[in-house]
């Protein structure tokens, strides 16, 4: 490769020495070509290249001026030591232009660029510093002419433009302000400098909004003002102090008054005085419990302007408007409601009376009759059975005039409750009356499916009962009917039941029997015999036999006993026992009872006035004791039979 070297020995010529290798074929290196260049007269060429002043150099890399360049002869190694910042410019150090001071020819100068010919070559340019302070003084006085005109230009333009500009924003500020004032109707100006015209659409887009959000507000308040005034509900809102603010007209019809008589005055004018008393407590009260605006309801009582008081629901809510704490009332007239609940639960009650016994809430005998028709209906139509039951109490009757009627009806609300709780829910229990029950049972197939539910019954029933206390016992005969065997309609059913029970009454009670014609049979004799007995009373086939009782010392007849016979033109003399227990039973025995003591006293009217004094012995039913006109009517029978001394009557 060729290799460049400059030579600047101090007092001698700048030579530029180049130097060319030659090789071998195989490489090695045989010869070189060496040319070794005088530079004076490159240098005295550069030199005239510069003009009006200005000056080219050219140095080696460390600042050293090549010989041609240093003025007055001077040696380039001095110009290091007498201009070191001119040195120190050309080998870098330096920006790319400064200020030298005066040079080596006492002149100040401005050097202004330099470049890197070679790596030890630098050429740099120069200019005499008077040359460029004056033109940059003409410079900067035209600079400065140029400013002023533009000043007093834009001055203008500014004022001409910033009355336009205020006039325009003085109309947006009154658009602005009308706004602010409520008023919708001024139109945005749209005239004006471009930033004007963006304000004015800004404004207008503003307008716009606002005209919708109040044309929004109004068909809200005009909506809302409807609702109110077409409303069914009585609406009242007050301040916190319960001055009314707002009253719709349902509110003032319902009171009587006029709205304007109700507005600024107090709420408590719409209320009774007990109410009036305790509405401030109440209205802190909800006031601090409900302070999100929750709705709570009541029913109080209300006052009209004539005085009268009337039922009203009304539901309360809070809210705040404007920061004050406000209540509003929903308040609706409930008489005629009120009205209605009274005759519905009346309605309720007299058909609780009609269905249910007061005593044990059981369905009655008429209810009993409209569902067992309907099961009866129904096992119809799919072919399967029901059992219908009755219930007597045994020894209730004893317990209730032993104990009174209250505890009677204890008693049976006990046995009431132990019915219920044996049975199934499908089962119907009813209380037909006194002491008797009656149950409907389905699902049965047979008699056989009755043993263990009945016999459970039975066990439950004779369990004691406590009464006041006491601990009572009673038991209960059960006669059931099947349908459809027994029968196929309710009082079919029901009266061969009722003779089943008193079936198993009459065969020693505490225990449940099915109905069969049997049965049935000795009813019908039972009711001819009782029919038959009746006719007995009042046709004179009663007679008195007296069995006299003597003194065994004397055989004197001191006394006779009276005892009732039936002589029946069908069956001749009859004893007691044959019609005594049905006459008991049937309660013709305070008939039977009379007719007795009747006869006795006219047999004792005879025996007297024959002068056969004695003492008659009479036998009194049970029944005739607890007939609370017995004792008068002995009385009144003594009295007829004047000549009987009361003493000589002994009632057994």
């Amino acid at each position: 490769s060729l290799a460049l070297a400059l030579s600047a020995p101090p007092g001698g010529r700048v030579t530029l020495s180049a130097a060319l290798p030659l090789f071998a074929p195989e490489g090695a290196p045989f010869a070189r070509i060496v040319l070794d260049l005088d530079l004076a007269p490159a240098l005295k060429a550069v030199r005239s290249l510069a003009s009006g002043g200005g000056s080219l150099y050219l140095a080696t890399s460390d600042g050293r001026l090549l010989p041609d360049q240093a003025s007055g002869g001077q040696d380039p190694a001095s110009v290091k030591d007498r201009l070191p910042k001119l040195a120190s410019w050309l080998e870098g150090h330096a920006p790319d232009y400064f200020d030298t001071g005066p040079d080596l020819t006492a002149a100040r100068r401005i050097m202004l660029s330099k470049d890197r010919i070679t790596p030890e070559l630098v050429v740099a340019i120069s200019h005499p510093a008077s040359s460029i302070v004056g033109e940059l003084r003409k410079a900067l006085a035209l600079s400065a002419l140029v400013a002023l005109l533009l000043l007093a230009g834009g001055i203008l333009l500014a004022s001409l433009m910033t009355r336009g500009f205020t006039r325009d924003l003085m109309q947006l500020a009154r658009v602005a302000r009308r706004l602010a004032q409520g008023d919708i109707t001024p139109e945005v100006p749209q005239a004006g400098s471009h930033d004007i015209r963006i304000l004015g659409e800004a404004f207008a887009s503003m307008r716009e909004s606002v005209v919708e959000q109040a044309t929004t507000l109004r068909e809200q308040e005009e909506y809302l003002r409807t609702i109110i005034e077409t409303s069914t509900e009585g609406i009242i809102t007050t301040d916190e102090r319960g001055i009314m603010q707002t009253v719709n007209p349902v509110a003032a019809r319902m009171f009587g008054y006029r709205p304007r008589e109700m507005l600024g005055k107090n709420v408590t004018m719409l209320m009774p005085s007990n109410y009036a008393e305790h509405h401030s407590y109440f209205m802190a009260g909800f006031g601090s419990r409900h302070k999100d605006g929750p709705l709570i309801g009541r029913t109080v009582m209300g006052q009209r302007k004539d005085g009268s008081s009337f039922p009203i629901a009304i539901g309360l809510a809070t809210f705040e408007l404007k920061g004050m704490r406000r209540f509003a009332a929903f308040i609706q007239d409930i008489s005629e409601l009120q009205a209605a609940e009274d005759a519905i639960r009346q309605a309720r009650e007299i058909e609780s009376l009609a269905y249910y016994d007061p005593l044990t809430n059981l369905p009655n005998r008429r209810l009993l009759r409209e569902r067992l028709g309907k099961q009866l209906g129904q096992m119809t139509a799919y072919g399967k059975k029901l059992a219908v039951a009755l219930i007597d109490l045994d020894g209730f009757k004893e317990v209730n005039d032993r104990m009174g009627h209250e505890a009677g009806d204890q008693l049976l609300k006990h046995i009431a409750r132990r019915l219920t709780s044996n049975l199934r829910d499908s089962d119907i229990v009813s209380r037909l009356g006194g002491d008797e029950f009656a149950l409907i049972l389905s699902g049965v197939t047979s008699g056989d499916d009755l043993q263990r539910p009945m016999s459970a019954l039975l066990k439950s029933i004779a369990e004691p009962v406590d009464v006041s206390g006491e601990a009572v016992r009673v038991s209960a005969s059960i006669g059931i009917s099947l349908f459809p065997e027994d029968g196929g309609d309710i009082d079919t059913l029901l009266r061969k039941a009722d003779i089943a029970m008193y079936r198993a009454k009459g065969l020693g009670r505490n225990r449940y029997l099915m109905f069969s014609p049997e049965m049935e049979q000795r009813i019908v004799q039972r009711h001819d015999l009782l029919t038959r007995l009746e006719q007995a009373i009042d046709g004179g086939e009663m007679e008195l036999y007296y069995q006299p009782q003597v003194d065994m010392i004397s055989g004197e007849v001191v006394g006779a006993e009276a005892l009732i016979r039936w002589n029946s033109p069908e069956h001749g003399l009859r004893l007691p026992d044959e019609f005594i227990p049905l006459a008991e039973e049937s309660g013709l025995i305070v008939r039977l009872g009379r007719w007795i003591i009747c006869a006795a006293l006219r047999q004792l009217e005879t025996w007297n006035r024959q002068g056969l004094r004695v003492r008659l012995g009479i036998n009194v039913a049970a029944r005739q004791f607890q007939d609370p006109h017995f004792v008068e009517q002995l009385g009144q029978l003594l009295g007829l039979h004047h000549e009987v001394d009361p003493g000589q009557i002994v009632l057994e």
